[in-house]
């Protein structure tokens, strides 16, 4: 359920001010009526809309963050993540969700890897460093990737869930394999 702010307002009984918001289903549907009396509770509202905030929203709110303390460099690479999502929503006329972000920042920290071989092969140590710093920031919004020894895990697991021999039995372990990978990175 997500909270939604309705207004503030002074009681004259208690002399403080009064939250009043919504709890919303999964459907968007009204659950309840609630208010919120002090600013602790306020407070404590906020910190659970920012658990439950989409990867879209984080980086407009690390954008805000970014520009207030004057760290251009980390607002310019934000921006740009934010444009290329905007760029993906647009051309395929959608609205992207948290998976659909993550692919478009995975395709980005693909292209700053590519960028610093070549700039890397070329000696262009200051764009590398540029792009560095840009895979650095995309990367902190991207899952932890699993390691090899995990993936190997899966593996084996697929391998004997199967009943694999040979190498016919490929598709079977791939499939396998894919099904428990879906969802993690």
């Amino acid at each position: 359920r997500q909270p939604e702010f309705v207004h503030r307002s002074t009681t004259q009984i208690i002399h403080q001010p009064v939250y009043i918001f919504r709890l919303l289903g999964p459907e968007g549907e009204l659950t309840e009526n609630c208010t919120l009396i002090t600013e602790n509770w306020l407070a404590m509202l906020q910190s659970f809309q920012e658990i439950t905030m989409s990867l879209k929203e984080q980086l407009t709110q690390d954008t805000i963050t970014a520009s207030k303390a004057g760290d251009g460099k980390k607002r310019d690479a934000l921006r740009m993540m934010q444009a290329a999502i905007k760029q993906i929503e647009i051309d395929d006329r959608v609205t992207l969700d948290d998976a659909g972000v993550i692919q478009v920042l995975t395709k980005q920290a693909k292209q700053r890897r590519e960028s610093i071989a070549e700039y890397t092969k070329a000696g262009r140590d200051d764009l590398v460093g540029q792009e560095a710093y840009e895979l650095g920031v995309i990367e902190a919004y991207l899952p932890q990737l699993m390691s090899r020894e995990e993936i190997e895990v899966l593996v084996k697991q697929a391998i004997a869930d199967s009943g694999a021999t040979s190498a016919k039995d490929m598709g079977k372990v791939m499939k396998a394999t894919q099904a428990r990978l879906t969802g993690k990175t």
